[in-house]
C-alpha cells in the first residue's frame, strides 16, 4: 500500500523541512496543492503527492536538501523529465526537480572523448551541443526529448543503439553524488595503482570503495554464476561491472563472461561510479556526471524489413 501522510503529519513534516532549509536553500520550494499535484505523477500509472517540491538552484542546494530530509526523516526522490514508467520519480516525501536550474553542460573535452554535465540537462539538448563537435552520447532512450542526464544514469538507460554501442553504464566515466549521510563523494576511473592508494585512504570515500571491493571479491563466484549473461540487463546493482573492473586492474578473480555490445568501450580500469548507474537513486543523489562521448557516424540509414509472422521477425533479428 502506498505511504500517505495525514493532515497533522503533513504539517509537522513540512514545518521541519522549511525550518531546516530556511537559511541554506537558495532554490524554490513549492508547497501549494497545484504544484504538489503536478509532481505526484510521472509516465507511469502511479500517483503520490509529495510533501513539497524543491527546485535546487545551485549544487549546494542538493546538500542542504539531503541534510534537511535526514533531520526531518522524510524521503527524497530525484526527478528530471518524469519519463519513468514504473513510478520511480514519485513519492510522498520531497520531490527534487533538477531540470529547471541544474541543467548545464559544464565541460566538453573532444580530444579526450568526455563531457561533464549537471543532472537536469535534457539528453537531446546534450546531443545538440555535442553535434557541433562531431560527437554524441551513444545510448538513445526513446524518451531522450524529455529525459535528463541524471535519470538516464540512474536508470542505466539503453535505447535502440545499445545493441551496438552498449548501455549507459558503458559510457559513464565518473559520478559526483551525495550519500545518505549528507557527504559529497566523487567516484572516477582508477588504475590499479590509484585503487591501491584509495584503499589505504582513511577518508569516507575510501571506506565506501573498500566495502565495494570487498563485497565484489567475496561474491565473485556467485556473480559469475547468477548474474544474467544477456546484453541489456538493466536491473539490479552492477556487481558484474565491478568484477570486470577489478580483473582489468590485475585482481585474480573469475571472469564474468556476459555479453557486451561490439562497440562498447573495453574495460581497462576499475570504475566504482558504475555501481551508481542503474541504482535508481538508492545509493546517492547525483550532482554531476562525467560521460564518455562517441564520434558521430558520418552517415546513417534506415532499413525496413518485412516478415510474415512475429516469430519470423524475432528469429530474423536474433
Amino acid at each position: 500500500m502506498a505511504k500517505t501522510l495525514n493532515k497533522n503529519e503533513y504539517k509537522d513534516k513540512l514545518g521541519l523541512l522549511q525550518q531546516a532549509l530556511a537559511s541554506d536553500f537558495r532554490g524554490e520550494l513549492l508547497t501549494d496543492p497545484f504544484s504538489r499535484a503536478l509532481y505526484a505523477t510521472d509516465a507511469s500509472i502511479y500517483q503520490q503527492n509529495p510533501v513539497l517540491v524543491a527546485l535546487p538552484r545551485e549544487p549546494e542546494d542538493l546538500e542542504a536538501l539531503v541534510d534537511a530530509c535526514r533531520q526531518a526523516e522524510v524521503p527524497l526522490t530525484a526527478r528530471g523529465g518524469g519519463t519513468s514508467l514504473a513510478g520511480q520519480t514519485v513519492g510522498f516525501g520531497v520531490a527534487v526537480d533538477t531540470s529547471k536550474y541544474l541543467n548545464k553542460l559544464l565541460r566538453v573535452v573532444p580530444e579526450e572523448g568526455w563531457a561533464e554535465a549537471e543532472p537536469g540537462l535534457v539528453l537531446n539538448d546534450l546531443n545538440d551541443i555535442l553535434k557541433s563537435y562531431g560527437l554524441m552520447f551513444a545510448p538513445d532512450p526513446a524518451t531522450a526529448e524529455h529525459a535528463c542526464v541524471g535519470g538516464v544514469v540512474a536508470n542505466n538507460s539503453s535505447g535502440t543503439r545499445s545493441i551496438l554501442y552498449g548501455k549507459t553504464v558503458d559510457h559513464v566515466e565518473g559520478v559526483t553524488f551525495i550519500c545518505g549521510e549528507g557527504e559529497l563523494h566523487q567516484f572516477r576511473t582508477m588504475t590499479g595503482d590509484k585503487l591501491a592508494q584509495v584503499l589505504q585512504s582513511q577518508s569516507r570515500t575510501g571506506e565506501l570503495i573498500r566495502g565495494l571491493v570487498s563485497a565484489t571479491k567475496s561474491n565473485a563466484e556467485l556473480i559469475c554464476a547468477r548474474y544474467p549473461k544477456i546484453l541489456r540487463r538493466v536491473t539490479g546493482y552492477n556487481y558484474d561491472e565491478m568484477l570486470r573492473g577489478l580483473r582489468a586492474v590485475g585482481y585474480d578473480l573469475p571472469d564474468f563472461d556476459g555479453l557486451r555490445a561490439p562497440l562498447a568501450p573495453p574495460v581497462k580500469v576499475f570504475n566504482p561510479a558504475h555501481m551508481l548507474v542503474g541504482s535508481e537513486g538508492s545509493l546517492g543523489l547525483i550532482t554531476r556526471v562525467k560521460l564518455r562521448v562517441t564520434q558521430r557516424p558520418k552517415f546513417t540509414g534506415l532499413i525496413v524489413s518485412h516478415y510474415r509472422s512475429l516469430k519470423e521477425a524475432l528469429l530474423g533479428n536474433a
